[in-house]
Parts: structure tokens; sequence; C-alpha cells
């Protein structure tokens, strides 16, 4: 993997939010390549940009983890090229983009404007930003089939009936 990423001249690193972080997996990497990079007599000019997707049907629930990719571009003396933050991500279902339909309209065109941007040697633009943070359905239809799928697993399980339990 590192000489892979030595030999690139942009870095894309694509996630999903974990405990508002990155996965530990991603953070163990992030380290590594950051210790050969101070260790290199001249680290090759790259730039990073990431791309964050969470389950909460808000973007901004990404912000921790996009500000600690800036930072980890800092400190590796990687240019930091921009961030993209999609909440709500459980509505494309993991399907592939070109085949979630409407739902992935503004996603697919983010993530066109910014390889425009990228290849022309900008940053990802501001337009790019928030045509991913825009929600792919309103809020309170993605919490409601969120919460008709819980019902329906914890039917599936027999459980139905414990779903709002709390400790005593």
């Amino acid at each position: 993997m590192l000489e892979l990423v030595n030999a690139s001249d942009l870095l894309i690193l694509a996630f999903p939010l974990y405990v508002d972080c990155l996965p530990a997996a991603v953070i163990l990497d992030l380290e590594l390549i950051a210790q050969q990079r101070k260790g290199a007599e001249s680290p090759k000019s790259q730039k990073l940009v990431a791309i964050v997707n969470n389950g909460f049907p808000e973007a901004s629930q990404n912000n921790t983890a996009l500000a600690i990719c800036k930072r980890f571009a800092t400190e590796a003396n990687i240019d930091w090229a921009g961030g993209l933050s999609l909440g709500g991500g459980g509505a494309i279902g993991g399907n592939p983009l070109d085949k979630a339909g409407f739902i992935a309209r503004n996603v697919r065109k983010a993530l066109d404007l910014a390889a425009k941007d990228l290849l022309e040697g900008r940053p990802v633009s501001k337009e790019a930003v928030d045509l991913m943070a825009k929600p792919m359905v309103p809020k309170w239809l993605y919490l409601a089939i969120g919460n008709r799928e819980w019902k329906k697993q914890a039917k599936a399980y027999g459980i139905q009936d414990k779903l709002y339990n709390q400790p005593s």
C-alpha cells in the first residue's frame, strides 16, 4: 500500500463514518503514511481529498472526520484538496450510483464536479461540497424509513416489544 501511495499524485480517501471518526484501520494507514513521509528525504508533492459517508440524515455529522483528514494532510506535508460529506448514505443502500436513480443525482453531480476540479488542478469546489451535503430525501422521510426498517428487523427476531426497553 505504501508503495502505491508514494507513487500517487492524488490520494482519494473514501470511508464510512464510525463513531464520529475514521475507522481504526484507516487511522492506522494514515499513521503509516505520515511516518513514511516524515522519514523521506524529499517526499513527492501530493494532494488529498476525502469522501465521508454516514448513516445519519445530516452530512454535518462528518465534520470532525474531515477535520482529522485535513490535519493529517498538514502533518504529512500533503496538499489538502478538500472533502466531500455525504449524510443519509443508507438511502443509497449499497447500490452503484448509476443504479441508485434520482435519489443519488446530487451525489453523482458532486463527484463529477469534484473530478473536474481535481483534473484541472484545483481543490474541490464549494459547489461540489454543497451538492454532496444536500439531503437526498427530507429528514422526516429518512427517519421514518429507517425506523420502519428497525421495526421490521426486530419483528424478524421476535423482539419488537423490546425496542423501547431501557436499562433499570
